[in-house]
């Protein structure tokens, strides 16, 4: 592959993982609160709840992540294919 389609395959990679490393950081330490304060009445009203919708939209954002990777990866890899298949 050529210098420039391999940046661009790694920045994207940065980016992905960037922001699916961000929803899990927020993930953790939602978890770690409510560990912490888990005898507090709150915690089961209001960090609970939150926790929960965190932990979907995370799952949600990670698979959504990873679909928008595999495809520029197979939008590369088919684009390489052709090329090569191409050449005479």
């Amino acid at each position: 592959m050529s210098g420039s389609i391999t940046r661009y395959l790694n920045s994207v990679w940065r980016v992905v993982n960037i922001f699916a490393l961000q929803r899990v950081y927020q993930l953790v330490i939602y978890c770690v609160i409510a560990v912490i304060f888990r005898h507090h009445l709150f915690v089961w009203t209001v960090f609970s709840p939150k926790l929960l919708y965190d932990f979907v939209a995370t799952v949600f954002s990670v698979q959504s992540l990873s679909t928008i990777g595999q495809i520029v990866l197979i939008t590369h890899a088919t684009s390489w294919l052709a090329r090569l298949c191409t050449r005479k």
